[in-house]
């Protein structure tokens, strides 16, 4: 669920009638600033990252990670490491899409209604970064060659599912998406 403009997150789920200890599994695509915050307001759930991404912030080699810790390495909160493609659960699939940042995953979810969506976060920033070759090299990407093959990848995937994706950055996307209190299903 994706919070609507000047919305945090735990205010857009109480307008869909759920409480932050309703919450079990939050999936972590990667722990960037802007992509981290809020963990310790989800105490009750078990936080999903790729464990090359966790181990990677955990050795305080990449600034923006380190800078970003107090947002994520909270006591208390529960964190389950998985290795590459996984399914998390019946019809939501993490799939791994490094070279934005290594470790980093995307989420493919299969809804009822909607069909497959394909949430690419910042393996697929914007819809100007689709073509894997002409894919913009943004400054916070750490390694081309595997930012390009995740592109591919995700694009391959998403053709195959027919899947709505959904960029990380793209604000003339986001006023195109349904955000809460809408849905998809």
């Amino acid at each position: 669920m994706e919070a609507g403009e000047g919305q945090d997150l735990v205010t857009a789920l109480a307008g869909a009638g759920v409480r932050p200890e309703d919450v079990d599994t939050v999936v972590c695509s990667h722990f960037d600033p802007d992509h981290v915050g809020g963990h310790a307001s989800f105490p009750a759930a078990e936080f999903v990252v790729q464990r090359e991404h966790w181990d990677l912030a955990r050795s305080g080699t990449v600034p923006r990670l380190t800078a970003s810790r107090p947002l994520w390495d909270v006591p208390g909160l529960r964190y389950r490491t998985v290795e590459g493609d996984t399914e998390l659960l019946p019809g939501i699939e993490l799939i791994a899409s490094g070279g934005h940042v290594p470790g980093h995953q995307s989420v493919l979810v299969r809804l009822e209604r909607t069909g497959a969506v394909l949430l690419a976060v910042d393996a697929i920033p914007m819809s100007t970064a689709l073509d894997p070759e002409r894919r913009p090299v943004l400054p916070f990407d750490l390694d081309e060659k595997e930012l390009r093959e995740s592109t591919r990848r995700l694009v391959d995937l998403a053709r195959a599912e027919n899947a709505l994706i959904v960029h990380g950055h793209d604000a003339e996307q986001w006023r195109t998406l349904r955000v809460a209190p809408a849905y998809y299903d």
